[in-house]
């Protein structure tokens, strides 16, 4: 029997998909900056979390593909039993093979995998979220920006030596960074996330905050109660 995972405007399993719930997918989609964005593309999608956060927050069109068949399934079934089921589209295919609208997409999101070959685990469904085989780093980069429009945005979540590395990548590609957020998984602790938003325009302003989630003891820190009350039930 499937395991839901309530919020406070929807519910889903991720039982079947390779991205789970997590902390990272939620940051994210309470994070980025929906403003203006009426046509939003997730790419690695999982059960679809990220999505359903945006789709909260907006009114946009929203597009989520996954190159896991059960993955997407899931996602469907999580994008119909929402209130926004008319905003959602899941679609099975490769990022390197989709094409979109030809207007372009005004915020594009992804939590992609970012390890190596050699950290492989047995689980395939693991690894093709996690690992980078299938996705790499210049793919992503490259395929966002073929797919932004040219005020969009692009908006990741990686670890914080990935995420230095990913930067100096997106510069070489004609992607900026305009804002990120520091996760602190505890306090006192050092940042082990970041969250980082692109645009094609070089830019003199960058907007850089920090989270931190938890304090000392494991409770949950007050800065990521109110960060994301709109969407835990226990916030």
């Amino acid at each position: 029997m499937a395991r839901f995972f309530h919020f406070k405007q929807f519910s889903v399993t991720d039982d079947r998909s390779t991205m789970k719930v997590g902390t990272d997918g939620v940051l994210l989609g309470v994070w980025a900056d929906v403003e203006g964005a009426w046509h939003v593309l997730d790419i690695g999608a999982g059960c679809g979390v990220i999505a359903l956060c945006l789709a909260q927050r907006s009114s946009a069109r929203i597009d989520a593909i996954d190159i896991h068949k059960e993955s997407v399934e899931e996602a469907r079934e999580n994008f119909n039993r929402s209130p926004w089921k008319n905003q959602l589209n899941a679609n099975h295919t490769r990022l390197q093979n989709f094409e979109g609208p030809e207007s372009g997409y005004d915020l594009i999101v992804s939590n992609p995998p970012y390890f190596t070959n050699f950290h492989k685990a047995p689980d395939d469904r693991r690894n093709l979220a996690r690992h980078t085989d299938n996705l790499s780093f210049g793919d992503l980069i490259a395929n966002a920006h073929r797919l932004m429009t040219s005020e969009g945005r692009f908006s990741v979540v990686l670890p914080v030596d990935e995420g230095r590395n990913f930067i100096e990548m997106a510069r070489l590609q004609g992607l900026y960074i305009e804002r990120e957020l520091i996760v602190i998984p505890r306090l006192y602790r050092r940042p082990n996330r970041i969250l980082m938003e692109f645009t094609k325009q070089k830019t003199n302003r960058m907007e850089c905050h920090t989270i931190t989630l938890r304090n000392e003891d494991g409770s949950f820190h007050r800065e990521y109660m109110e960060f994301t009350s709109d969407f835990y039930l226990d916030f």
